[in-house]
This record gives C-alpha cells, structure tokens and sequence, in this order.
C-alpha cells in the first residue's frame, strides 16, 4: 500500500501558500457543512435537539452483529442520562419502536443492511400517528451508496437520521 508523502513546509515558499490554500479549502467545506447541519438543527422542535445532541453523543461499546445489543447500550445510555421518561418497545396501536422518550420514537438499525432501510419508512409512517417525533439511529451502515440515496428520499423536518460510525 503507498503512502501519500509528507509536506516538508519551509522548502519552497510558493509551495507553501498553496499548501496553505488547500488546507483553507478543505477547512472551510467543513465548515461550511457545520453552518448547514446547524442551522438545520434549529428547525427541529426543542425536545428532538436535545435528544439529537444527547444520541450524537453515545458511543457503543464495539460492533455488534445484532440489534438488539445496539439497543441494550443506547436504552442505557439514555437511561443515564435523561433518567424518567424511556421506555424500551413501549407500544402504541400496532407501532412498538425500539426506545421511547417521553413522545419520541428511536428505531435502531445496525449493522444497517438495505433492507433495513427499508423497513424503516414503513415504520416512519405508523409511528408519525402515536409519536411527536421520530429519530432513526443507524449504526454499521453496509451500502454507501444507497444508504446516502435513502437518505435524500427521507428528508423530513418531523424525521431525524443520526448515523453512529
């Protein structure tokens, strides 16, 4: 496997301003995606911000080839950090997602196949008659590439999608 070559700064001065160039560059998209996730984060309802900030915050332990141990780890996680208020499956009509908070629904999907993504909007349209909000949290996504076309065709201002890497 090659290895990309260190820059050496100092040897050549107009190589170094576009040295710098490039590193704005990049600096700057991010930063730019930074100002769009924000300001995206602030059309969301109060309760589904600060349940977003909370989640963006869990980290698994390791990679699980179940669910449910993605479940177990996250139901704990908020336990512990929101106390009262989450439940695990709690149903409402024919719609059981994976954790509740107050009146959020989580559906967790990981190692996240297709076809789970599939699932999920079946799910999203039950769960919108019985809950204030909906969070899908995906962990171990399989397909890229369709994970990113499924995303685009989920866009929903009552729906969020929070990935765990």
């Amino acid at each position: 496997m090659a290895r990309s070559k260190k820059y050496r700064w100092g040897e050549d001065p107009s190589a170094d301003v576009v040295q710098v160039g490039k590193l704005a560059a990049k600096g700057l998209g991010k930063l730019s995606s930074l100002v769009r996730s924000r300001a995206a984060d602030r059309s969301l309802p109060e309760d589904l911000q600060r349940l977003k900030i909370i989640i963006e915050g869990f980290r698994p332990a390791k990679r699980f080839d179940r669910e449910i141990r993605y479940q177990d780890e996250l139901y704990g996680y908020l336990l512990g950090r929101l106390g009262q208020g989450v439940a695990i499956e709690k149903q409402r009509g024919r719609s059981r997602p994976d954790i509740v908070v107050d009146e959020i629904a989580i559906e967790i999907k990981g190692p996240t196949t297709n076809q789970g993504l599939q699932t999920i909007a079946d799910k999203i349209a039950r769960y919108r008659l019985h809950f204030s909000g909906i969070v899908c949290v995906l962990f171990d996504v399989q397909d890229e590439t369709h994970f990113q076309e499924w995303l685009r065709g989920i866009q929903d201002p009552g729906v969020l999608v929070i990935r765990i890497f």
